[in-house]
């Protein structure tokens, strides 16, 4: 396995799979590949299917709602809201500390952009996405929960996409998304193409 450090624990990869350690004072949370014994009791298992951009699909009726980069304390703090009021209060440190990264990130590099999709300057959705050494790769693709399935999400990621096929028409689009889960479907109907899978086991072991 090749290991490479990371900032809360270490993970391995090894091909399209993945495992992750995640560390705090009294749980070890472990994410086990299926290449990995599946004999681990309680343990549950996820699929997510790793979508490449074939082709922008630019149909789509007239946009409802405005999107733009996040520009400052208030489009944050309209973040927090739309994550934090849909969080369980038992991981909301997890995503706190998530969020405060994702602003550290975007404000201290070029290669990070966090976009929000506002309705009467509210709010609504937010994505960001990372220039890596090789491709373009969405993170964390979030909707208020009172504007889910009114498109919010499909408009909010095709003018990403769009507008990262501006700065480098030759570079790969990434987007994750869970197998046949509703996002997956629309990430589908944008033009993006499942090239692979990730499969992860994770289970609980307390100290």
């Amino acid at each position: 396995l090749d290991l490479r450090t990371a900032q809360r624990g270490f993970a391995a990869e090894v091909d399209d799979l993945r495992i992750q350690w995640e560390v705090d004072a009294d749980t070890v949370e472990r994410e086990y590949s299926l290449l990995l014994d599946g004999s681990i009791e309680d343990a549950e298992f996820e699929v997510d299917c790793v979508m490449v951009l074939d082709e922008l699909v630019h149909e789509e009726p007239p946009p409802r709602f405005h999107v733009r980069e996040a520009e400052g304390p208030a489009d944050w703090d309209g973040i927090a809201e739309i994550v934090l009021g849909d969080t369980d209060p038992a991981h909301a440190e997890f995503y706190e500390w998530q969020l405060a990264s994702a602003r550290r990130r975007t404000e201290a590099s070029e290669r990070v952009r966090w976009w929000v999709a506002t309705d009467a300057e509210r709010v609504v959705g937010s994505a960001g996405l990372v220039c890596t050494a090789d491709h373009f790769r969405f993170q964390e693709v979030w909707t208020r929960l009172e504007n889910r399935r009114q498109g919010v999400a499909t408009q909010l990621c095709r003018a990403i996409t769009d507008d990262a096929l501006h700065r480098d028409p030759e570079r790969p689009v990434v987007i994750v998304a869970g197998r046949d889960e509703p996002p997956m479907r629309n990430y589908a109907r944008l033009g993006f193409v499942t090239r692979s899978y990730l499969w992860t086991v994770s289970a609980n072991v307390t100290r």
